[in-house]
């Protein structure tokens, strides 16, 4: 009997010594090993006996206090506790499309003013007259920082701006004209803009802006049509490289107009013939006059000639015919012309030359509404405001409410919704816009085209 109690002593003084654990929660059960509590005392080696126990790691030591807790865990690092440390002062987003390539660039605000000299503003934070004074140095100095190219050479492209942005890459934040804004948490934000043809299967950019001296390499995301790719743009090379590999989304063709029926009515040139008649009659008198024909002034010929090309086009006088027989009688047949018209519309800014959305958009409007919509349609793509963020239409419905005869043609009231989006500072905007709005649509040669647009309603979900 002594016996066996000198065999259990060892043990029963082994577990007053051990420190107390917090208890577990409910439902939990603990599992003990043996081995593993002599070990946690230093008592059981893996080496050879008589060995000195091995040190335990310091992180994973804990100290127990008086009410049994566990000692606080060490203090953050100063990246954990600071989330800009560790962020590059320099940040390049790229942004292919058919058409055309985007180029954005964040730099750090306290880096760009040292890379670049220009004296940051005395008062801390910065209103908006602090902020447009540090855009308006920054767009002056940064205009020929970046030279983009294709392979087919360099892409014809300008700086569309510089702004002031809250945040950080990827995260900004909405800074409105009433903000001020601390020097911290300022970026500054440039943006080029690049027209292409219309699938470019490669891209050479050439960063020619400061460089910071401790910068080894800048960080680089690419937005395609297959979602993002990350990338580091080495400052030891000279030029970067992107290849599309088909990741660029080709421009989908324009929807097919129904053509209009044909016309029964004729066309007469009211001035041509007036002028002709004129004409004959000059002759007429001066046959009267018994004057040979053969003396007829050469330039009154030539003037009569040139006449009868200057009043063709003026003053035609259409005769038979009905145009409002060529008016839809449903509001499903008028949906079947406005909806292709208003879509191509759209379309029309999928280009970013001016030349090449004129083409497009004179398909579909004529007249004096062909500027006017260029102009609105500009400013409800635009993202904030600034036309080098344009969004891009990916989805649009449009719903005809009311068809009328008009004199030419006939007037539609409708309403449509366009759903985009755009890559901007890193991260991706949604933008739908809803609008509603009478049209008047003509047929203009052998196609219909809008020729007034009145907007009733227009609002952005």
């Amino acid at each position: 009997m002594f016996a066996l109690l000198r065999s259990l002593l060892p043990g029963v003084l082994l577990l007053a010594i051990l420190p107390v654990a917090p208890s577990p929660g409910l439902g939990q059960t603990i599992q003990l090993n043996g081995n593993d509590i002599l070990r946690s005392q230093g008592m059981l080696n893996s080496g050879k006996s008589g060995a000195a126990p091995s040190p335990k790691p310091e992180a994973a030591t804990t100290q127990a206090t008086g009410s049994g807790s566990a000692a606080p865990a060490p203090a953050p690092s100063s990246v954990a506790s600071n989330p800009r440390a560790g962020i590059a002062p320099i940040a390049i987003f790229l942004y292919p499309e058919a058409f055309s390539c985007r180029l954005e660039v964040m730099l750090r605000a306290t880096d760009f003013f040292q890379m670049t000299g220009i004296s940051k503003p005395a008062q801390e934070p910065w209103n908006l007259q602090a902020r447009q004074g540090v855009e308006s140095q920054a767009n002056g100095l940064a205009g020929n920082w970046v030279v983009m190219a294709t392979e087919r050479g360099n892409a014809e492209g300008r700086m569309s701006g510089a702004t002031l942005v809250r945040g950080t890459p990827g995260a900004t934040l909405p800074l409105e004209d009433k903000d001020l804004l601390p020097p911290a948490e300022a970026w500054v934000g440039l943006t080029w803009e690049f027209a292409t043809h219309a699938l470019p299967e490669e891209f050479t950019l050439q960063w020619k802006g400061p460089r910071p001296a401790t910068l080894k390499e800048i960080p680089l995301k690419v937005f395609h049509a297959a979602g993002t790719q990350a990338e580091t743009l080495a400052l030891s090379r000279e030029k970067w490289f992107w290849r599309s590999k088909g990741r660029i989304a080709r421009p989908k063709p324009l929807a097919e107009v129904p053509a209009p029926e044909a016309d029964s009515s004729v066309e007469i040139p009211m001035a041509m013939l007036l002028w002709i008649a004129a004409g004959l009659l000059a002759l007429l008198n001066f046959r009267r006059s018994g004057k040979p024909w053969i003396r007829l002034s050469p330039s009154w010929l030539v003037g009569w000639s040139l006449g009868l090309l200057l009043t063709y086009p003026l003053l035609h006088v259409k005769f038979g015919g009905d145009a409002k027989g060529l008016c839809p009688t449903s509001k499903e047949e008028a949906q079947r012309v406005i909806a292709p018209l208003l879509r191509n519309v759209y379309q029309a800014f999928d280009r970013r030359d001016e030349e090449g959305i004129y083409d497009v958009l004179a398909l579909s409007v004529e007249g004096d509404l062909l500027r006017q919509l260029y102009l609105e349609t500009i400013a409800a793509l635009s993202l904030d405001g600034r036309e080098g963020a344009r969004v891009t239409v990916k989805e649009f419905t449009t719903t005809v409410e009311s068809v009328t005869p008009s004199a030419r043609g006939w007037q539609a009231q409708c309403q449509w919704t366009a759903l985009g989006s755009v890559g901007h500072w890193g991260h991706q905007h949604t933008r739908i816009n809803r609008y509603k709005a009478g049209l008047t649509v003509e047929p203009i040669g052998k196609a219909w085209k809008i020729t007034q647009l009145k907007i009733a309603e227009a609002r952005r979900l």
